[in-house]
């Protein structure tokens, strides 16, 4: 998988039954309780650092199996994809990792739009392991997630998840509905900017957005989705883009 270049990503993990009041309070996440054992500790084997102390019910499912389940299925049905780092990113608790889809674009009139997917993870319970649909404008590295179009998949880190099932079924999805993402692009392109969009905006993303895209004055819809979502790519930190291209796209029903 290194010559994948997602070897950062796919750092090994263990878990461990612990007393937790064998740690110091700050490891245990304000979760120490001298008289409660039902927890254990994920730690990274190669620096002893605790990432996270969780219920026993927790299942850890380890970024590497994620990420080579999906690299499995694409390799298997001869779908040809690269890992991007334009929109990843890892930490010891959370991960986002984007595979980009070479053979499904159209061209929206200035760029390629090219598929993406991301696999989302996380080891401190903060998220489901989620599989979201996005995009890629090839010209400029602006990204976004298209939520409102493609149906997104996520689980719980708990027993009984058949993983190669969901990201199967993911998969085939996605080339079955990426129709549907040109076609809306395609009517975006074509709306004049509708001043109701404020109103959407202010209520999705907050004021300040409203007074950015107000400053880009869009003579389009699919021009003013660009405009935030340019911003976004651009000028937010990659830990911080995911939440706001969601929004994003809820504003534009993309």
């Amino acid at each position: 998988m290194n010559e994948l270049g997602a070897a950062e990503f796919m750092f090994e993990v263990e878990e461990r039954t612990v007393d937790l009041k064998e740690l110091p309070l700050q490891q245990t996440l304000g979760q120490r309780s001298d008289s409660d054992p039902g927890h254990k500790v994920i730690l990274r084997p190669d620096t002893g650092e605790i990432i996270a102390v969780v219920r026993k019910s927790y299942r850890l499912i380890p970024n590497e199996d994620l990420i080579m389940q999906f690299y499995t299925e694409l390799r298997d049905r001869q779908i040809p994809a690269f890992l991007d780092y334009s929109h990843s990113y890892v930490t010891n608790r959370q991960m986002r990792l984007q595979i980009t889809i070479p053979e499904l674009t159209f061209e929206d009139g200035d760029s390629e739009i090219t598929l993406c997917i991301f696999l989302h993870n996380s080891y401190d319970g903060s998220e489901k392991v989620r599989i979201v649909f996005g995009a890629t404008r090839i010209i400029c590295t602006n990204g976004m997630v298209l939520t409102e179009s493609l149906t997104e998949y996520s689980f719980k880190h708990q027993a009984g998840v058949n993983i190669e099932a969901i990201v199967s079924r993911a998969i085939s999805s996605v080339f079955d509905e990426w129709p549907i993402v040109e076609d809306k692009v395609k009517l975006l392109a074509m709306t004049p900017f509708e001043v109701e969009t404020y109103e959407r905006v202010e209520k999705l993303m907050g004021k300040d957005w409203v007074t950015y895209l107000r400053s880009r004055k869009p003579e389009t819809m699919w021009g003013a989705y660009n405009e935030l979502t340019g911003y976004i790519s651009g000028q937010l930190l990659k830990e911080d883009r995911a939440i706001h291209q969601r929004r994003v796209s809820a504003v534009f029903d993309l």
